[in-house]
């Protein structure tokens, strides 16, 4: 059996992560692992100068503070969790902490996207499993998590 020592799921905080999450905490409490919950924010440079900017810090705050959230409903079920905030294209800044880190897996989640919505918009966790040197496991937002280990609530 592989020995998973450190997992990491990507949120996006959409409700499609949550079976990923889910998954990801039920492993990392039956491989007894360090879990690292990962959110990666994107600031896209508008193309012309009178589009207003958003204000970083306000995104920053407000990612960590839903990253805190989750962080705190998966301590109630297992102790050893980590929340990352990453800067940049979300499947780059995912692959790129894992390697770094030495992930052992990484969960991610996807929309279920097909057809044009797909296309134009791309997937995050299609990339991630392209790109990544660790294991990936993707989980479809019409999965729940399986019944192995004490999901976060």
């Amino acid at each position: 059996m592989y020995p998973f020592r450190k997992i990491m799921v990507g949120t996006d905080f959409a409700s499609t992560s949550s079976g990923a999450l889910d998954l990801a905490t039920g492993l990392a409490y039956e491989y007894e692992a360090e879990l690292v919950i990962a959110h990666a924010i994107e600031i896209l440079v508008p193309a012309y100068p009178i589009a207003l900017m958003p204000e970083v810090t306000e995104i920053e705050r407000n990612a960590k503070q839903a990253l805190d959230s989750i962080v705190e409903r998966v301590l109630a079920v297992w102790p050893r969790v980590t929340p990352k905030l990453l800067w940049g294209n979300p499947a780059t800044a995912v692959v790129r902490y894992a390697e770094d880190e030495h992930v052992d897996l990484l969960v991610v989640g996807t929309h279920g996207r097909h057809g044009a919505s797909r296309w134009l918009l791309g997937s995050v966790a299609e990339k991630v499993t392209r790109t990544a040197h660790v294991p990936v496991l993707t989980v479809h937002p019409d999965e729940g998590a399986r019944e192995t280990a004490p999901a976060p609530t």
